[in-house]
């Protein structure tokens, strides 16, 4: 019984780890057509499943991480 249960916390783990296009559009705040054109010119981590995208929410938070700008004091934005 353990073992079932610690599989399917894994597996919603899992599922949650993956996002379609339409949940990054929601997160970034965007429209899909920049989605598609960052993943277009390879600016952005994506993987096909098929024809569709998808995107790992731990390279898009690493993605966002990377291009944090900088405040006019030196110091980084929240």
């Amino acid at each position: 019984m353990a073992r079932r249960r610690k599989v399917a916390n894994s597996l919603a783990t899992a599922v949650n780890e993956i996002m379609d296009t339409y949940d990054l559009t929601a997160h970034l705040h965007c429209s899909k057509v920049t989605v598609y054109r960052f993943v277009k010119n390879h600016e952005f981590p994506a993987f096909r499943l098929g024809y569709n995208l998808r995107f790992r929410r731990s390279d898009v938070k690493k993605w966002i991480a990377e291009r944090r700008v900088k405040a006019a004091n030196g110091r980084r934005t929240k």
